[in-house]
């Protein structure tokens, strides 16, 4: 007997498949076959294309959470993960309505969970200072010397419970109490830790059998100062790579410090450097370019120098600038020298100097004497407050410029461009002093302070030609 072929859920089958083609173009709105393939297709776009619309939104929720929040000091991952912390159920959708639409509302869990990340802050230093204090204070010998660095670390006017001060005012009003009780005790733990260290150097002392008559001993010997164990470490790497050292005057006149690297009259470069000069034509040099100036106007390629020094210029005086400071720049000039040999000079130098584990990274910039140039820097991490604020923000830190020497300055020392050619780079002394031995002032490098000096008598003095 012959199928039949008009059943009725055959039939409710197909039309459901032709209504749902109901306006497409042709026969695919009519014949089934046809209108069967289009539906199948048009589905497959359409869950395709609401997950598509479903991130697009999700973005603009994130876009417009993160907008609300930054005027809060906070960015969007840190605000949900304290709302996550602090157990704030509440989705994307939501929070976004309430930054556009209620923003007296939005303000109200924003400050909520701040208290809370003061909250979470305050606790961790709390407990870092008194774990970092029970360190320090194992490792304190009997004598008055060591047990006054120590109060004054933690106890003095500048000492770390006083950092403790600042977030107990930010903490909300219903937990001050606790707060001030957590430092109270600590404070009241460190003085009582102290004053027994004290009674018991006191009680040592008047043991001690010490003859007074007897002429004072001196067995203290000078530290090399920090600036220079950088620029001779700095010195000795290079020196492994051939590179030698050349210097030149600090008083120099305006045409070795400017003209003959690529900075006429008028150039717009001079007006990022504030310049001490003596008369119209000499001055004190504002780098030490100059000093490989000279050498190349008296040798002959190939050239592989270094030129430390003095350089000077007229900045205000702050943690973070001087009047003067050192640099040591390093120039290679020989036949069919390329990007690549600088940049593998550079990262041979910061592996090092830093370790061998150190990331670098070469961004483009500008110089005057160079073309391409570029600033290499190394990552410094993001693991302190003191990193954020060294790095702001992004955990890489400057520490060189650099860059292929300009035809034109060739041409001011009588080289062949089209034959020669070369890179330089320029590192700064003090901020490598600084990071290198976590120095945070530079007016420290330059006082003359004795007990700031005497931490480094453990490094090791070698004389580098």
């Amino acid at each position: 007997m012959p199928r039949a072929n008009s059943s009725v859920p055959r039939h409710r089958r197909h039309r459901k498949i032709v209504k749902q083609a109901k306006g497409y173009y042709g026969v695919r709105k009519s014949n089934f076959r046809a209108a069967k393939d289009a539906v199948e297709r048009s589905l497959q776009f359409s869950y395709r294309d609401r997950r598509q619309k479903k991130r697009t939104i999700r973005s603009l929720w994130i876009v417009r959470i993160n907008a609300a929040v930054r005027e809060h000091g906070l960015n969007y991952s840190t605000f949900v993960n304290l709302l996550k912390n602090k157990n704030i159920m509440m989705n994307r959708k939501t929070l976004a309505y309430l930054a556009v639409n209620d923003k007296d509302a939005f303000d109200a869990i924003v400050k909520s969970v701040s208290w809370y990340r003061i909250y979470v802050s305050l606790s961790e230093k709390i407990q870092e200072i008194k774990s970092t204090f029970d360190s320090d204070y194992k490792s304190v010998k009997n004598n008055q010397l060591d047990n006054q660095l120590v109060y004054n670390k933690y106890l003095g006017r500048k000492g770390l419970m006083n950092t403790l001060y600042p977030l107990l005012a930010k903490v909300h009003v219903d937990e001050k109490s606790e707060f001030g009780k957590k430092i109270n005790d600590l404070k009241n733990h460190i003085a009582s830790k102290l004053d027994d260290k004290q009674s018991t150097t006191k009680s040592s002392k008047n043991k001690l059998k010490v003859d007074l008559s007897l002429p004072e001993s001196y067995n203290s010997f000078g530290s090399i100062h920090p600036i220079t164990l950088i620029i001779d470490e700095i010195k000795s790497i290079f020196n492994r790579i051939g590179f030698s050292s050349v210097y030149g005057p600090e008083i120099d006149t305006d045409y070795y410090n400017f003209e003959a690297l690529n900075i006429p009259k008028h150039h717009p470069a001079r007006d990022m450097q504030d310049t001490f000069y003596i008369n119209n034509q000499v001055l004190l040099r504002t780098h030490t370019s100059g000093s490989q100036v000279h050498f190349m106007k008296n040798n002959e390629p190939p050239v592989r120098i270094l030129s430390p020094g003095r350089v000077y210029r007229n900045e205000d005086i702050s943690v973070r600038s001087y009047c003067l400071f050192h640099q040591i720049e390093g120039l290679y000039v020989d036949k069919n020298v390329t990007f690549s040999e600088l940049k593998g000079t550079l990262e041979y130098f910061a592996k090092e100097f830093f370790g061998s584990n150190v990331k670098t990274r070469f961004r483009p910039s500008y110089f005057p004497f160079t073309e391409p140039s570029a600033e290499m820097d190394v990552y410094w991490g993001l693991n302190s407050e003191s990193d954020y604020r060294i790095t702001k923000g992004t955990g890489w830190l400057e520490i060189l410029g650099c860059g292929m020497v300009d035809p034109e300055v060739f041409k001011s020392v009588e080289y062949d461009s089209d034959k020669y050619s070369g890179f330089a780079f320029g590192l700064g002394i003090e901020r490598i002093a600084m990071l290198k031995y976590g120095i945070d002032d530079i007016r420290l490098l330059y006082e003359g302070d004795f007990k700031f000096l005497e931490q480094f008598k453990k490094w090791k003095y070698q004389e580098i030609g």
